[in-house]
């Protein structure tokens, strides 16, 4: 069963390295999610998800969605408008903000279309395989929460990461805008029309 997330955190692993040898800023997102990837993998070894096979099969459809665009824009292609987005930012940029706006990407833009991808248009009409799933994906957040553990560990406080967010979504405002998305100032941390 976990051949396949097995063989995502090798693929994972390998860019990961390429990533490092080259100074790549992309590299403090990819690291921060194959880490939530591994922890996911351990997590499906312990036991500890309703419907493993359908985790699994999520987790590496959703991880492909980011290498695809990873991939891309290796090549020198051009990714999806959110991963531009990320992927273009300033390389002197603090490592936290890549991975904000990694996870920006990945979790507003990636995330819908792997849950379509593995639930079908029947699942979603049946309630109580619609809780299994939305247990197991409280499960996966529960592990992901581990982020504000590695940001403690490196000296890092929730507020300064709550002002980073901030900052890259004023930063990110123009851009929003640039999409049709725009429409809403934050100030302040609160949004208002």
């Amino acid at each position: 069963m976990a051949g396949m997330i097995e063989e995502l955190i090798g693929r994972m692993a390998a860019l990961l390295e390429s990533l490092q040898a080259t100074g790549d800023p992309r590299r403090y997102f990819h690291a921060t999610y194959q880490r939530t990837t591994i922890a996911v993998a351990e997590e499906l070894k312990r036991g500890g998800f309703v419907d493993p096979e359908w985790v699994e099969r999520w987790d590496v459809a959703f991880a492909d969605l980011y290498l695809d665009a990873l991939q891309a824009a290796l090549a020198g292609g051009e990714p999806s408008r959110p991963w531009a987005i990320a992927f273009g930012a300033r390389a002197d940029l603090p490592a936290l903000r890549h991975v904000l706006l990694g996870m920006n990407a990945h979790i507003n833009f990636d995330l819908p279309q792997a849950l379509l991808a593995v639930i079908t248009d029947e699942e979603f009409d049946d309630p109580a395989l619609l809780a299994r799933r939305r247990s197991d994906h409280q499960a996966i957040d529960r592990l992901a929460v581990g982020w504000k553990d590695i940001a403690s560990r490196g000296g890092i406080g929730l507020e300064a990461i709550a002002q980073c967010a901030l900052h890259v979504a004023a930063a990110l405002e123009g851009e929003l805008e640039a999409l049709g998305i725009g429409g809403r100032k934050l100030r302040h941390g609160r949004s208002s029309r």
